[in-house]
């Protein structure tokens, strides 16, 4: 293996392991902001929320992340300001599963 192409391999890991770290901190966001609910601290807080899908809209209301539980598995899925998925993450039986599209839906990359 050149060393052109061990440098191409490690960019694409890195790319990846980016990704992975911008997914999980915009999970510990989801969760920050379940917390934050105005409300939740003046109760006791629920032992556990039941549901088989979560959307997060932004201040305009526009679509801007879903959680969800399919029949494949769960999988977050992360839009861009015109509503088109940008980064999907899922743990399918199959496997798991990374996509990363460009604003007009072609596929830029993916794991597997």
């Amino acid at each position: 293996m050149t060393t052109e192409e061990r440098l191409t391999q490690l960019e694409r890991r890195n790319r990846w392991l980016t990704a992975a770290l911008v997914l999980a901190g915009i999970a510990g966001v989801l969760a920050g902001c379940v917390a934050a609910i105005p409300g939740s601290g003046e109760s006791e807080p629920q032992e556990c929320v039941t549901a088989r899908r979560f959307l997060l809209v932004d201040a305009d209301g526009k679509h801007r992340a879903e959680l969800s539980a399919i029949k494949d598995g769960p999988a977050l899925a992360l839009f861009d300001e015109n509503d088109k998925e940008r980064i999907i993450l899922s743990a399918w039986k199959d496997g798991p599963l990374l996509v990363l599209s460009d604003e007009n839906g072609r596929v830029l990359g993916g794991l597997p």
